[in-house]
């Protein structure tokens, strides 16, 4: 396979926010009038579109009253600057790492669900402005994941057939959204359901160690061999190597 373009999702795969988005969400429906907590709050923050978000926030809890996602977006983030204390702590090394690397082989893409000017700004935080060709965040797509709208805007803009395009996710939605791009998936092992690992059979393992299965680069057969397929044109920026002894292979960017 010959990948025409890369597209990444930024929370929980190259930044780690969820958590304290979801701590601000906590605090902004407190402050509403509203009562919830950090684990009612948090399976619908994960991998979700702010716009999505924001329509779910004031379904749930009519007591915090009718307002705009762009004014609710404005007083959430004055919560969560209260969390954000350290933004280099938020940065995934391996993702970034991996980000880098790929670009010398395909474009690159951001596609979120948080607000265009939050990815670009965090684009920057992972200092990969140089290597990214596209950033697509809430509202410059028709529907938030699991619609693989995001991912088929973004495949479209890059001029890239979706068969060609490989997803980089860490939640169940997008995971379902990519499959339903028709894309390969690679899942990282951060929050992950089980079943979206078995809609995608995929063998996810833990970051740093960032991986990309064994299957959507060989057949099954080819188990034991150095993968050159997919990172050819970048040997010089990254080490493949299979990785036997399981119930599958994989193939880990080292």
């Amino acid at each position: 396979m010959r990948v025409a373009a890369f597209l990444f999702d930024l929370d929980g795969t190259l930044v780690d926010t969820e958590a304290l988005w979801t701590k601000a969400i906590v605090d902004f429906v407190a402050s509403r009038g509203g009562k919830t907590t950090y684990e009612d709050i948090l399976p619908s923050v994960i991998g979700r579109n702010w716009l999505d978000i924001d329509r779910s926030l004031h379904e749930r809890f009519p007591e915090i009253g009718e307002s705009s996602p762009m004014h609710d977006a404005v007083e959430l983030r004055a919560f969560y600057e209260v969390y954000a204390t350290n933004p280099s702590s938020m940065r995934i090394e391996g993702s970034i790492a991996f980000f880098r690397a790929v670009s010398k082989i395909a474009p690159c893409a951001i596609v979120s669900g948080s607000p265009h000017d939050d990815v670009v700004a965090a684009a920057k935080l992972c200092g990969l402005e140089d290597c990214l060709s596209l950033v697509l965040g809430a509202g410059e797509y028709a529907e938030g994941k699991p619609s693989p709208s995001g991912f088929l805007k973004a495949a479209e803009i890059l001029k890239a057939a979706p068969a060609d395009c490989v997803v980089i996710e860490d939640s169940t939605v997008g995971v379902r959204a990519g499959v339903a791009a028709g894309m390969k998936v690679i899942a990282l092992d951060r929050q992950l359901a089980d079943d979206a690992i078995q809609v995608v059979n995929l063998l996810v393992v833990l970051l740093p160690g960032l991986a990309l299965p064994l299957d959507l680069l060989l057949p099954r057969e080819h188990d034991g061999r150095v993968v050159e397929e997919l990172l050819a044109p970048s040997r010089n920026h990254a080490r493949v190597q299979v990785v036997t002894g399981r119930d599958d292979a994989h193939a880990v960017v080292a």
